[in-house]
């Protein structure tokens, strides 16, 4: 277990439960793997590094602010997908702070993790993104050192 500053951030897709109630099984999970690529490529090139996969949520991290809230807007402005009459589209948000890296889980199933409250409130955070024109949402603190790099 370590503590470590990092910049975190979270991509959920909107509307992909509601979509994938209406779509096929093997169609919604084609579309999510396509969309998850996508916000893959863009992460990696930016030197994030993904750490889980939620349903149809990344949780990425990185230890340069500048590349996670690039990463973050250009995962936000990629191309949304009209299905059914819904629009899914990425929203991303980063937060910058203090996490604890670590091994956690039951013997049968242990995964590397990042933990604390900058992971809670890059989550808090979708609700802003929801919000906002662009679908990126920052914490203060991230903000604030992007001001400064």
């Amino acid at each position: 277990m370590r503590r470590v500053r990092l910049s975190v951030g979270f991509a959920d897709l909107t509307h992909y439960t509601k979509t994938s109630e209406v779509m096929e099984p093997e169609a919604a999970v084609l579309m999510l793997q396509e969309r998850l690529e996508a916000a893959g490529d863009i992460l990696v090139r930016h030197g994030c590094r993904i750490h889980k996969y939620m349903g149809d949520t990344i949780l990425f991290a990185s230890d340069d602010v500048a590349s996670a809230v690039q990463a973050a807007r250009e995962i936000a402005a990629l191309p949304a997908a009209e299905i059914c009459g819904y629009s899914v589209r990425w929203r991303v948000t980063v937060a910058t702070g203090e996490v604890v890296a670590t091994t956690i889980g039951h013997a049968s199933h242990r995964v590397e993790d990042i933990l604390g409250a900058t992971v809670n409130r890059a989550a808090m955070l979708l609700r802003d993104a929801a919000q906002s024109p662009d679908g990126v949402a920052f914490c203060p603190e991230t903000q604030q050192r992007l001001g400064a790099s």
